[in-house]
């Protein structure tokens, strides 16, 4: 079923080429650190309130610790063995969220196979079909991949 993706790839030796090598990556230390006293700060205030509003701000604390967890997990598992590939985007749909577009992407791995993304971006990423990004996939699980725009807890380039 996503093999019928693969006419809509853009496979341009240009382009190829000009993908920016897989260096090693480094970790943004000033975020992570900021992410860490932001989240600290969140869960004294939780600690500190009472009834409703201290109910309340643990979830969020529970749940913004959980996708911060997750985004850093996801960024680690990809740069654990990355290998590089040329994205095609294949669908921008603008979303009912100001500012916001749901994109779908599609790359062919080093196996030959055809592999789709999905990532939320803002309206700025709101671009034409057929624009190539570059995307970085775990090398072992070709599933795995962000756009190397999307990392934010690595510099990569």
């Amino acid at each position: 079923m996503v093999d019928r993706y693969r006419s809509m790839l853009v496979t341009d030796a240009a382009a190829i080429a000009s993908l920016p090598p897989v260096g090693e990556p480094t970790l943004r230390r000033f975020r992570v650190g900021l992410v860490c006293l932001l989240y600290a700060g969140l869960l004294s205030v939780a600690m500190m309130g009472h009834g409703v509003f201290r109910v309340v701000l643990i979830v969020i604390s529970v749940a913004a610790g959980w996708a911060l967890q997750s985004a850093y997990r996801l960024e680690h598992s990809i740069l654990e063995t990355p290998d590089t590939a040329l994205g095609t985007i294949l669908e921008c749909v603008k979303t009912r969220r100001r500012n916001s577009a749901r994109i779908k992407y599609g790359f062919q791995a080093a196996d030959g196979r055809v592999y789709l993304g999905r990532f939320n971006g803002s309206i700025g990423w709101l671009k034409k079909k057929s624009q190539t990004i570059p995307i970085f996939y775990k090398l072992n699980d070709p599933e795995v991949s962000l756009p190397a725009s999307r990392f934010f807890f690595y510099r990569i380039y």
